[in-house]
């Protein structure tokens, strides 16, 4: 951690010695933390807690980005680091976590290459399924919601092209998530095709993303199935309220409804999911309410082991006080239930539930 930290204050400095002879260069962040109370119910045995929380409402983070340009062609860069504001600590083992990327963009469009949030992770630049049809955009601290995520994704190349009336086309691909091999059909590969219109109040997106699993045949040399996820979503601006909504197939995924399962045990997961939501303003603040069902089951390679179901419904007030510093408070539910298949033995809990209350404060730099 303290080879970080310095690696972090040498950045820094660096920055800030080109700030003075280039103005574009930014270092920004948000610090997040506040309290969260909330209880578990694994088959029916209750856990309650009462802790510090950073990143409730938004990742705690800090970044630089900056860009010129050359001969028309603008070229910039971004480095996004996360960090836990209750310990000071780094979110994972990786500096710039969040997000490492180099773009170029023209009157041809823009393609950016780097450590990238994909299509359906909610997070990043082109952060398309949830940024367009989840009021949260991307749950509310531990509720979850019932969409399946994706990740973001190392060695990625993505490209965004110009506007035309409205209408955006977006691809990525992930060469390979960690460190390539020295053969590229034994890497897990990501690759997506999106779609965007944005006129006015309405705002659509349509993705499609499948990965490719690196894991190991079994032993009777069966391969399982390359992750295939398929989203609708959407929002519209009636003036002082936004409504969200959402719709998502899944084939052979790895998770839904916040049901975690291993594709390296050759498991996976088929379903759908869908949710609605709005933003209100209220009481000086706003609203964001959310709420969601997914229908699903979880397969191996000999076929049903369980079928799933989830529900989640969460509710947040935000006031802010300026535009750097907001106040926030939820309370959410979430539930996932699981159905033995016949002859099948369940390997994990027949219910989950988890209720959440959280209280706040963001405030941007």
């Amino acid at each position: 951690m303290t080879k970080k930290l310095l690696l972090a204050a040498a950045i820094a400095g660096c920055f800030a010695a080109t700030a003075a002879s280039a103005a574009d260069v930014t270092l920004y962040g948000v610090a997040d933390v506040g309290l969260r109370a909330s209880r578990t119910e694994v088959d029916g045995v209750k856990t309650n807690k009462l802790e510090m929380m950073s990143g409730q409402n938004a990742g705690s983070r800090f970044g630089f980005k900056g860009a010129e340009d050359i001969n028309g062609m603008k070229v910039g860069f971004q480095l996004e680091a996360q960090y836990m504001v209750d310990t000071g600590a780094f979110k994972n083992s990786l500096l710039f976590h969040r997000q490492a990327t180099v773009y170029a963009q023209g009157q041809y469009g823009t393609l950016t290459f780097g450590r990238i949030g994909s299509f359906s992770s909610a997070a990043g630049t082109y952060d398309l399924f949830f940024g367009t049809g989840d009021s949260f955009d991307g749950g509310d601290g531990n509720v979850v919601g019932v969409f399946s995520y994706e990740s973001r994704r190392d060695n990625m190349v993505t490209y965004a092209s110009p506007d035309f009336a409205g209408f955006k086309v977006y691809a990525q691909y992930s060469f390979a998530q960690g460190t390539e091999n020295a053969q590229s059909g034994l890497n897990q590969r990501y690759m997506g095709l999106a779609a965007t219109y944005n006129q006015g109040p309405l705002n659509v997106a349509l993705t499609a993303e499948t990965v490719h699993y690196a894991n190991a045949n079994d032993a009777q040399d069966r391969q399982i199935d390359d992750k295939v996820v398929v989203g609708l979503a959407g929002n519209y601006n009636f003036g002082p309220v936004t409504v969200y909504a959402g719709a998502q197939y899944l084939k052979d995924g790895d998770n839904l409804a916040n049901d975690w399962v291993s594709t390296s045990k050759f498991v996976t997961v088929d379903g759908y999911a869908a949710q609605i939501g709005a933003i209100a303003p209220a009481l000086g603040g706003k609203f964001v309410v959310a709420a969601g069902y997914a229908d699903g089951e979880a397969n191996n390679l000999d076929g049903k082991l369980y079928d799933l179901t989830g529900y989640f419904g969460s509710v947040r007030y935000l006031y802010s006080f300026s535009k750097r510093t907001t106040v926030y408070a939820s309370v959410g539910y979430q539930q996932l239930e699981r159905d033995a298949a016949a002859g099948q033995t369940l390997s994990a809990a027949a219910e989950e539930k988890l209720y959440q209350a959280a209280v706040g404060i963001t405030h941007k730099f």
